[in-house]
């Protein structure tokens, strides 16, 4: 099969949890059939999820970047966008507060929704005008509680 046959599906936060967890599972389903670009913050985690899906059949990409960089997201897209268009941007990014005591500070609040909320409006910005050019895509929001912990 070849490469414009194949499903691109895009993960970012796929270092761990939800996101990892749905990489290897289109890649179980999709297979030699699925391109994946995986992102996080840094590809330490993102290999362990790159081996598990590429074991699979799958093409896997992994990229690090801080999605909260207008400049380094949309340099990105170009990228991701010119190596095939794209079926499904799963944004996934999160980080959490980490607060031992449940009661975040100023700070902790800030990082978290400089992270989870607008990191994924840019990154999402970003792919979108990629995803408007061909006509097609679907883009999927994802995030969890947990970013604030009680």
């Amino acid at each position: 099969m070849t490469s414009a046959a194949k499903k691109h599906i895009v993960i970012s936060g796929a270092s761990r949890g939800l996101g990892a967890a749905l990489a290897v599972c289109w890649s179980e389903q999709l297979r030699e059939n699925l391109r994946l670009t995986l992102l996080a913050t840094t590809t330490d985690n993102l290999t362990n999820t790159q081996q598990l899906c590429t074991s699979n059949g799958s093409f896997v990409d992994v990229y690090a970047v801080d999605i909260k960089n207008q400049n380094e997201s949309e340099a990105l897209a170009n990228i991701i966008a010119g190596q095939q268009s794209i079926d499904i941007a799963i944004l996934n990014s999160g980080i959490s507060s980490d607060s031992a005591q449940g009661l975040e500070t100023g700070e902790q609040i800030q990082a978290v929704i400089n992270t989870n909320l607008t990191g994924t409006i840019v990154f999402a910005n970003a792919l979108a005008a990629h995803m408007q050019q061909s006509g097609d895509g679907k883009m999927v929001f994802i995030n969890s509680v947990s970013a604030f912990r009680s």
